[in-house]
């Protein structure tokens, strides 16, 4: 079968995708620490997906940055073209779940909200870490990667429950996701 020219990506089947690369790439990195980098960029992008699944509703505006966001309500307001759209980091696609001003606020515990904001900002910036740090040598520790993935997995699956704002437009793609960070969640209990 021949394949298309081009490759189709959306926010639901790459979060999914994410999540079950970081298993993949979580076992293999018990066999080959090359592997510990790109399951937290899996990771990140796991969680980054989760976020935006959780923000987005019709019209993504939550999503942007603050900026962006502004530019595209004038915009559609005066029926001029809208600017291109750039998502907000990490940290702030976070702190937009809770906010008074989000139409579907996500309520955590108060105990969770504060673990998983520091566990959104250590993600992010091992994340980082790992992406940019080409001109040094660098090490961490495999129980503090462990520990931080335990975290994600739990924001992901506190996002992506059947109970939560997401709406999927497949219900296997719900399934998937519950099956791959389970899966993920294992993994790193096994293994620590």
């Amino acid at each position: 079968m021949k394949q298309a020219d081009y490759i189709r990506y959306d926010t639901e089947s790459d979060a999914i995708s994410s999540v079950e690369l970081a298993s993949i790439f979580f076992l293999l990195s018990l066999s080959d620490e090359r592997y510990w980098k790109w399951f937290v960029v899996a990771l990140h992008s796991g969680l980054q997906g989760a976020l935006v699944l959780a923000l987005r509703h019709g019209d993504s505006l939550l999503v942007q940055r603050p900026g962006t966001a502004k530019k595209m309500l004038e915009a559609w307001s005066t029926n001029e073209p809208s600017p291109l759209p750039y998502m907000d980091n990490l940290t702030g696609l976070y702190q937009k779940l809770s906010k008074t001003d989000n139409p579907h606020p996500i309520h955590f515990a108060i105990e969770q909200k504060v673990e998983f904001e520091a566990a959104i900002s250590k993600i992010d910036s091992t994340r980082h870490d790992l992406l940019h740090f080409n001109s040094k040598s660098w090490s961490i520790g495999k129980n503090y990667l462990r520990e931080e993935a335990l975290l994600a997995c739990k924001i992901i699956a506190a996002l992506c429950a059947p109970t939560s704002t997401i709406v999927w437009h497949d219900e296997e793609g719900s399934v998937r996701m519950q099956l791959a960070v389970t899966k993920l969640n294992k993994a790193l209990r096994d293994e620590a």
